[in-house]
């Protein structure tokens, strides 16, 4: 028992007294700030790992919605096994996950896991009213 609250104590006292770390992302773009601010678009953020059922099932979904109503939002889908700052960065648990951003760049909807056609469809339109 004693051991164990030494070793608490230890951990920290260190986390405590360590400067603090800076978290360097190299993520490729997972806000398009000039394109997204010139239009005011929302951001769909989709986090997936290709080869995985759901990532595959959401990515078409969302490449189906992208075609129907281009110019309603922007997509921007982020591999996490290319980019696992990506992970860190969203607060991942799950993949896919996905994250829309309304167009003053809160995040209006998240949803880990497959997501139905309709309703993110409908979270779109109700993002894209958002000023």
């Amino acid at each position: 028992m004693l051991l164990f609250l030494l070793t608490g104590v230890l951990f920290l006292s260190l986390s405590l007294f360590s400067p603090p770390r800076k978290l360097a992302l190299k993520i490729s773009a997972p806000v398009p700030t000039a394109e997204a601010e010139k239009k005011a678009l929302p951001i769909l953020v989709h986090l997936m790992r290709p080869g995985d059922g759901e990532s595959d099932l959401s990515l078409f979904v969302i490449k189906e919605l992208a075609r129907e109503f281009r110019g309603l939002f922007i997509v921007r889908n982020i591999n996490v096994d290319k980019e696992p700052e990506a992970s860190s960065f969203y607060q991942i648990n799950n993949i896919p996950t996905v994250i829309l951003l309304s167009p003053n760049r809160r995040v209006f909807f998240r949803h880990e896991g497959y997501v139905e056609k309709q309703l993110l469809l409908k979270k779109i339109k109700l993002a894209a009213e958002q000023t």
